[in-house]
């Protein structure tokens, strides 16, 4: 391994320490003209592995020479060896001539958060909804006429309106007046949302301390007894 390439194996450690597992990070020698890569971290995102050769989009980039004119470039698509769409990010190593070394590349894959936002329409909606969206969604962004809802508004909900409506939701199921709900009664409803991750959306906590007249102190408490009970 060339000398200059070695001191960037520490450094791949520590930034995927720093960033966490949505991120692979390779170090690829280009200097033999194999450009293969040498040390990879979080290596389950593209598909590659140490001793493959890199992706195409790095490949392109080196035919183009685009570090001749540049450092670094930053979220560039491409998709991995896997067919999984990606958010490359690259920096060029060179030695003091200017002379390619190596690169060290960042993918992103962000269909986790993409999990998480279906996970979180799907506490709101009724079954099937969230899917038929998105599918007219994709179909008007491409221009043909779609099927199925019509009137689906184009603006995105706020994850304020989110939670207001999985609150209804669940206020909807209970034949009491709010105000006339008992302590047990309040808990119960805690317990449920909780169960649907409802308190892990930032806000939660006081959209439904308002809607249940109570303050927040006494909302956190509601919270560790209902998840007390299901210890």
């Amino acid at each position: 391994m060339n000398t200059i390439l070695e001191n960037y194996v520490s450094l791949l450690d520590f930034v995927s320490l720093s960033i966490g597992p949505d991120y692979e990070l390779s170090l690829i020698d280009t200097s033999n003209g194999e450009n293969k890569i040498i040390a990879m971290k979080c290596g389950n995102i593209s598909g590659k592995h140490v001793g493959e050769k890199m992706l195409p989009i790095l490949e392109e980039v080196i035919s183009n020479k685009e570090y001749e004119t540049s450092d670094y470039i930053v979220n560039r698509a491409a998709f991995g060896a896997n067919g999984k769409a990606l958010r490359t990010s690259m920096f060029f190593i060179k030695d003091e001539a200017k002379h390619l070394l190596g690169i060290m590349s960042i993918n992103f894959d962000d269909s986790r958060y993409e999990d998480l936002g279906r996970r979180i329409l799907q506490l709101c909606h009724p079954d099937g909804f969230e899917e038929d969206v998105r599918q007219v969604t994709a179909a008007r962004t491409e221009g043909k006429e779609a099927g199925g809802y019509h009137g689906v508004q184009e603006e995105k909900r706020t994850l304020e309106q989110t939670i207001e409506d999985i609150v209804d939701g669940e206020f909807r199921n209970i034949m009491i007046p709010l105000e006339r709900l008992t302590q047990e009664e309040k808990i119960a409803i805690v317990k449920n949302l909780d169960n649907k991750g409802v308190f892990m959306i930032k806000g939660a906590v006081g959209i439904l301390a308002k809607r249940l007249d109570v303050s927040q102190a006494s909302l956190y408490r509601y919270i560790t007894i209902a998840r007390e009970d299901d210890k």
